[in-house]
Formats: structure tokens, sequence, C-alpha cells
């Protein structure tokens, strides 16, 4: 969801340690910033929200990130090529993981909340204002239309 609030023409400039301005485009911050770092750098100035680093489900946000990360980037100190590195697992067999889950639904809800307007933003996380109706008969709704009826 954060790559997606990232419009297309996007650029993000800072400076790195030795003083040099650089400029991310939406390329670069998708695959090198830390998902983390999107959500208190980027979306904030994005969608004129502020940094959910203050809210409850931040901490537990935190350590779903680094689960994340362990299971996408697997150590390389593996002895034999068919070794694995389970210890992640530790992790993913503990009760507080769904808090951890949680945490990431926390976490959409706060920025679909905050921005109910995004086209790209999943419709049930925020109030939609969408009308619903009933109908007696679903088929009364639709016109047949034939190449001689136009």
């Amino acid at each position: 969801m954060a790559n997606v609030a990232i419009p297309n023409e996007y650029k993000y400039e800072t400076k790195n340690g030795k003083g040099i301005t650089e400029v991310w485009d939406k390329e670069s911050i998708e695959r090198w910033f830390k998902t983390s770092d999107k959500y208190t750098k980027l979306i904030p100035l994005i969608l004129d929200v502020d940094s959910p680093v203050t809210q409850p489900f931040w901490s537990k946000f935190k350590e779903l990130e680094v689960i994340r990360n362990e299971i996408i980037h697997q150590k390389t100190s593996r002895k034999k090529a068919t070794d694995v590195d389970s210890d992640y697992l530790k992790s993913l067999l503990q009760k507080k993981i769904f808090d951890n889950i949680e945490a990431a639904y926390e976490l959409i809800s706060y920025i679909c909340n905050a921005d109910i307007s995004h086209s790209y933003f999943p419709l049930g996380f925020g109030p939609a204002q969408i009308h619903v109706e009933e109908l007696e008969k679903f088929s009364d709704q639709f016109e047949v239309v034939t190449e001689g009826n136009t």
C-alpha cells in the first residue's frame, strides 16, 4: 500500500551523511526504502498525514517488518545448499504474531482513514461513500442492447 500511495512522478530529496543531495524516484523508493521508512518519511509528506510512529500499533508493526525481512532475506551462512534457516519460524509460532498482523491492518486503516479519496486505496478500511440500494429484480436494472437496438 505504501508504494501505491507514491505518485508515479514523485521525487524524494535528502542529504546523505556526506552532505550530498540524493534524489530518489518512485522505482528507487519502492526497491530500496524500508517499508517503515516509507510510512514515517514519505507517506506523511505525500498524503499530509501525521507519522504513525506515535500510534499504539507502530511497535508491533515494526516487529512484523523484522519478521518479514527474516523470511524474505534468508541468512546466507548455511553450510550446505540444502540447509534452511528456520529461525523466523519461532516468531511465526508465537501467539503475539496475531497482534503483529493486526498492527498491519491498523496501519492500513490509519492511512486510509486519513485519505479516503485516494483512488487506489482498498475500500472497506475507511468510511466508504457508497450508496446501497435494495433491488426487487436485478434484471430490471439493465437494458438489453442488440446490434439493431443501439
